[in-house]
C-alpha cells in the first residue's frame, strides 16, 4: 500500500463527507490496536493540511489484566512519538456491567463514549475521530440484516454522527494494515477480537471470509449498500423530524407518510422515553404500526421495554412510563375557606378557597385561568376532591339535566386509560366541576348568586393553565 496514494484518498473521503472543515480540535480515539493507530498517524501526518490539533485519548476498561497496561503503556509512547497531547481515562466496565445488568461489552462500548465525550468537553473540543472502517460497515450491515432490521440497520454506521466521525470507513482493513507496513507502525492486538464468544467476532472471522471467496470484493459491495440505505434514511429522517411531537405521533399524519418515514417517527417517539431505544426490537415496531394504523383501537396498548407503554388515544399514540399502578386520589374533603393538598397519580395538587361576595365578584374581580368560580349558594354540604366513579354525572343545561362524565370524558377524547386519573370536586354522585375544565351548568355564576366560591389551584410548582368557565 503506497502511503502516499491511501493519504490523499483519506483526504478525498474527509471532503466528500464534510468530515473536517479546517480548525478544530479532535478528540481521538486511540487503543493501541492497527484500525486507531492507523487513524492517528493519518491525522497527524496531516493535521497541517487539515489546519487541526488534535488530542488523543487511550480509555482503560479495568479488564484484560496485564495485557490492558501494555496497551496504556503503547499509546501513550505513540501520542509522544507523533507529538500529540495524550489523556488516559480508567472506567470500571465490570463493575458498571453488574450494576447495570449489561453484558461486558455493552458497558465498556457505553463506559468508553462517555469518556470520550466528557474529555471532548473538557478539553473544548470540536469532533470525536473514532476508527471504525469499511469490513466494520460490513459487518455490521450483516450481523443487523441476519437479526432481523430494516432500513436503520441496512445504513449501518454513520461517517459522522454529532461531534462523532469515522474518517476510515472508506478503507477496508487489508488496505489499513498495509498503510501501517508501509510507514514501520507496530500495533498491538486485542486477543478478545480472537474470541468465539461474540457473534460480530464470528461474522468477522468465518461468515465474512466465505462471502469474499464466493463474491470477491463483498464487503465493498455491502458498504456501497450501506451508503445508498443512508441517503434514503436521512431522507426519511429528516421529514420524521419535522413531524416530531415529542413522546406522541398525531395518526392522521401518520398516515400519510411511507413506510420509512412511518417507522422514524416511531423511532424519535420512542427515543424521548426509552434512550437509544435500548431492548425495542422489529416485533416491538410491528405491534405499534399495528395499533396506530388500526381501526377502533382507542384505548388500546402496547407493553414496551422499562416499563414503557404505547397507548393509542383518538387521533394520537403516546409513548409513556406505565403509570397504571400510580397511587389515585384518598377521598379529600375541601378545606372552605383555606388549603387543602393532596396528591394523585404522582402529581401534587394544591387547591386555595375563599367565600367572595357576589357583588364584590362582579364589580372587582380579575378572572384567572386556573381558577374556578362556583355558585356557593348552591352548595349543601361538603365538597370533596376524589377520583372519577361509575355513575358520577355533570349537570347539563338550565333545567340540571344529567350527563354521565363517562360520556364527557369520551366527547372530550380524555384516553380510557387517562378516566380512572382525573380529578373531581363533587357533592355525592354530582360532580360540580371535573377538573380542570368542566363546571356543571347549575353551579356557574348568574344574576341569582350571592356568594361565590373561589377555588385556585396549582399542580406541582407550576399553575395549570387551562381555559376557565
Amino acid at each position: 500500500m503506497n502511503a502516499d496514494i491511501f493519504e490523499k484518498d483519506f483526504l478525498q473521503y474527509l471532503k466528500e463527507k464534510e468530515l473536517i472543515k479546517g480548525g478544530e480540535k479532535i478528540i481521538v480515539g486511540l487503543s493501541g490496536g492497527a484500525d486507531s493507530v492507523a487513524l492517528l498517524a493519518l491525522l497527524a501526518r496531516t493535521r497541517e493540511k487539515l489546519d487541526t490539533r488534535l488530542v488523543v485519548v487511550h480509555i482503560h476498561h479495568g479488564i484484560r489484566g496485564n495485557e490492558a497496561d501494555r496497551d496504556e503503556r503503547f499509546s501513550e509512547e505513540l501520542a509522544q512519538k507523533m507529538n500529540v497531547s495524550y489523556i488516559c481515562k480508567r472506567v470500571d466496565a465490570p463493575g458498571y456491567a453488574k450494576n447495570e445488568g449489561l453484558t461486558l461489552e455493552e458497558a465498556a462500548r457505553v463506559l468508553r463514549y462517555r469518556a470520550l465525550e466528557e474529555v471532548c468537553e473538557s478539553e473544548d473540543a470540536d469532533l470525536i475521530a473514532l476508527a471504525h472502517h469499511k469490513d466494520d460497515q460490513a459487518e455490521t450491515v450483516l450481523m443487523n440484516l441476519l437479526r432481523g432490521t430494516g432500513a436503520a440497520g441496512l445504513s449501518g454506521i454513520r461517517p459522522k454522527n454529532d461531534n462523532r466521525i469515522r474518517p476510515l470507513l472508506f478503507a477496508t482493513k487489508k488496505e489499513i494494515l498495509g498503510y501501517l507496513e508501509s510507514l514501520g507502525y507496530e500495533h498491538v492486538e486485542d486477543s478478545t477480537n480472537q474470541s468465539s464468544e461474540h457473534s460480530r467476532n464470528r461474522i468477522r472471522a468465518e461468515i465474512m471470509p466465505i462471502a469474499e471467496e464466493i463474491y470477491p470484493g463483498a464487503t465493498d459491495h455491502i458498504a456501497a449498500l450501506a451508503e445508498d440505505m443512508l441517503i434514503f434514511r436521512e431522507s426519511a429522517e429528516n421529514k420524521a423530524k419535522a413531524l416530531a411531537n415529542g413522546n406522541r405521533i398525531i395518526v392522521s399524519e401518520y398516515k400519510k407518510q411511507d413506510d420509512v418515514t412511518k417507522h422514524e417517527m416511531i423511532k424519535i417517539a420512542l427515543s424521548t422515553v426509552i434512550p437509544g431505544s435500548k431492548d425495542v426490537t422489529r416485533t416491538h415496531y410491528t405491534e405499534i404500526k399495528k395499533l396506530i394504523e388500526g381501526e377502533g383501537n382507542t384505548g388500546k396498548s402496547v407493553s414496551l421495554p422499562l416499563g414503557v407503554k404505547a397507548i393509542r388515544s383518538y387521533d394520537e399514540l403516546v409513548i409513556k412510563k406505565d403509570d397504571s399502578s400510580g397511587a389515585g386520589i384518598t377521598e379529600t374533603e375541601l378545606v372552605i375557606p383555606g388549603k387543602t393538598t393532596v396528591e394523585n397519580s404522582g402529581k401534587t395538587w394544591a387547591f386555595e378557597t375563599e367565600i367572595i361576595d357576589a357583588k364584590e365578584f362582579n364589580s372587582n374581580f380579575e378572572r384567572k385561568d386556573y381558577t374556578k368560580h362556583i355558585k356557593y349558594d348552591r352548595i349543601d354540604g361538603k365538597i370533596v376532591l376524589r377520583n372519577p366513579r361509575e355513575g358520577d354525572y355533570l349537570e347539563i343545561g338550565p333545567e340540571g339535566d344529567k350527563k354521565l362524565l363517562s360520556r364527557y370524558y369520551i366527547d372530550s377524547k380524555v384516553a380510557r386509560d387517562e378516566r380512572p386519573k382525573q380529578l373531581v370536586l363533587s357533592a355525592g354522585s354530582l360532580v360540580i366541576c371535573a377538573l380542570p375544565e368542566r363546571l356543571s351548568d347549575t353551579f356557574k355564576i348568574d344574576e341569582s348568586t350571592k356568594s361565590v366560591l373561589q377555588i385556585k389551584w396549582t399542580v406541582g410548582e407550576v399553575a395549570y393553565e387551562g381555559n376557565h368557565n
